[in-house]
This record gives structure tokens, sequence and C-alpha cells, in this order.
């Protein structure tokens, strides 16, 4: 900027990259280093996981 101002901004994203740039990924270095141990599947928490002291 040539003259003194002001920058306003509106809800910036402040993540980092994601492996293969999937939205809500995973962190690259993290990723990289499971796919270098060459798994043959990944499973992750979540899905399937069941909370509380009953299954109602």
């Amino acid at each position: 900027m040539s003259h003194p101002g002001s920058v306003l901004l509106n809800v910036p994203s402040l993540f980092p990259p994601t492996y293969r740039n999937q939205p809500n990924g995973f962190r690259i270095g993290l990723m990289r280093r499971l796919a270098a141990l060459h798994p043959k599947y990944l499973r992750f928490p979540g899905g399937n996981f069941l909370e509380g002291k009953t299954l109602a």
C-alpha cells in the first residue's frame, strides 16, 4: 500500500494446508508418516463410537 490505511479481515482462515487439500483434513506431516508405513487400512475414532450409560 502506498498510503496509510486499515485492512479489515472478515473471518480469516488460520488453518494450515491439509493432506491432499481435503477440507477438514489431517496434517500433512502426520499423514505422510502414516502413508510411509504402507498400512492396508486406517481407522480413526468416530462414527461408531458410543458414549453414555445406555444404548437408547
